[in-house]
């Protein structure tokens, strides 16, 4: 058995990174709060093989079914759960050049998904030319605000030289999914509006010809840091991003927290109404700490441990796998909304739950790592 991560009993945590695997890490290392969900992929560039993928719960497209003639009684379409506008997207740039781990020079790597307190955190030491840099993401999808997903960066000079460090955060609706029958993409923004350090985006599913609803979702950012922030031109017409840069001395660090409201149209009749909520949970999240959002947030996933976690003495594998399989079944869906269940595997989408990893969901556990991820 290929085994991928290490055994411990609340952590799916691994120090090796191996491009061949982070597909599968993505998927491992997914977070979900029931209204959305998102595979472990990173925050900044990547150049080698990933697949990017956020989900939200209800919000589907009627793909096309591509299938020989002599297929017959398949249905028109098949509801796909769609790859949602990308609002963790981030560049993170050392005297000019973007850290890149399928490029870099890289140690320390740490992979870290806390099932606990359902968070997900990956820290690893760059050098990049005379500047070394140790970088550290935490991020969450808060189930006390379903609608928040909160990200932290933060980047400590390890070297001896100063450092010019630049950090973007975006929102990007130019997104596709991998599986799409016809390589189309599913979405056309409808809306951008970018500040110095806030933005958003209003993007609809494209229009079908089955006559089933079209979605729209609203995606605001809000950052805080101790960075300055420049005004720059927006990148293009489906993507908005605030940049922020500043020096660091050796021994000297900086962070930035991005915090991003969700809203969809199954909650909002109108878009005006679905624009007004996405500002007004955003200055309602705008005035609370990072520490108390992640507290809030803890004490939820504490209360659903305290109901149902399952303990079993002598044997840390197996305790492992049975709280992982909870976490997942907590993750894609615990009741709150009626609309939404539980699908029984991930390439069964016409569930329209949040399904982030591609891999079936509550039968999974720790003995099938080695399986490929169904798409």
């Amino acid at each position: 058995m290929k085994r991928t991560f290490e055994v411990t009993p609340w952590n799916i945590v691994t120090h090796d990174f191996k491009p061949e695997d982070k597909r599968l890490q993505e998927s491992m290392t997914s977070l979900g709060n029931g209204y959305m969900g998102m595979r472990g992929f990173f925050e900044e560039d990547y150049s080698g093989d990933t697949l990017n993928g956020i989900y939200l719960g209800g919000v589907w497209y009627p793909d096309k079914t591509r299938v020989g003639w002599w297929k017959n009684g398949y249905p028109d379409y098949f509801g796909k759960v769609v790859n949602a506008v990308n609002f963790i997207k981030m560049h993170i740039k050392i005297n000019g050049e973007a850290i890149d781990l399928a490029k870099d020079q890289f140690s320390d790597f740490e992979l870290n998904l806390d099932m606990k307190k359902a968070l997900l955190t990956r820290s690893f030491t760059v050098t990049k030319g005379d500047a070394k840099v140790a970088v550290e993401f935490v991020r969450f999808l808060s189930v006390a605000q379903p609608e928040l997903s909160v990200q932290r960066v933060r980047v400590q000079n390890v070297g001896s030289n100063k450092v010019d460090l630049v950090i973007d955060s975006a929102i990007d609706g130019d997104v596709q999914n991998e599986d799409a029958n016809y390589d189309e993409r599913f979405w056309e923004v409808l809306s951008t509006e970018q500040g110095t350090d806030s933005g958003n985006v209003l993007a609809e599913t494209t229009p079908n010809p089955f006559g089933t609803p079209r979605f729209t979702s609203g995606m605001e950012m809000r950052n805080v840091t101790d960075l300055t922030a420049d005004k720059v031109a927006q990148p293009s017409e489906k993507e908005v991003v605030n940049e922020f840069t500043g020096v660091l001395a050796p021994n000297e660090s900086a962070q930035l927290e991005k915090r991003v409201i969700i809203v969809t149209s199954r909650d909002y009749d109108t878009q005006a109404a679905l624009t007004d909520a996405m500002h007004q949970l955003s200055d309602k999240v705008a005035g609370q700490s990072y520490d108390e959002l992640l507290e809030a947030h803890e004490q939820v996933w504490a209360d659903r441990w305290n109901k149902s976690d399952i303990v079993i003495d002598g044997d840390t594998e197996a305790q492992q796998g049975i709280r992982f399989n909870l976490f997942e079944l907590f993750s894609t869906y615990y009741g709150e909304d009626s609309r939404l269940n539980i699908g029984l595997k991930a390439s069964l989408v016409r569930s329209t739950v949040v399904l982030p990893t591609g891999i079936p969901r509550p039968l999974r556990c720790l003995s099938t790592w080695e399986l490929p991820i169904l798409r």
